[in-house]
């Protein structure tokens, strides 16, 4: 098989909670933020972001719990 199919195919058959790198609430990337102090002005950008929840953090203004 492929690299390509391989990844097709866990994309076409699993849900977004059934991989391994989902994450409900992105702690480490909110973390950061906050370590960092940055402001609400802030250029960031999501490597890889897919499907992540980290923007939907940001925008509800959610802290690390």
């Amino acid at each position: 098989m492929k690299t390509s199919q391989h990844w097709d195919n866990v994309y076409n058959t699993k849900a977004e909670d059934e991989v391994s790198w989902f994450q409900s609430y992105p702690g480490i990337s909110m973390e950061f933020v906050e370590l960092f102090n940055l402001p609400l002005t802030a250029n960031i950008i999501d490597i890889g972001g897919g499907d992540s929840y980290f923007v939907d953090a940001l925008l509800n203004g959610q802290v690390p719990p």
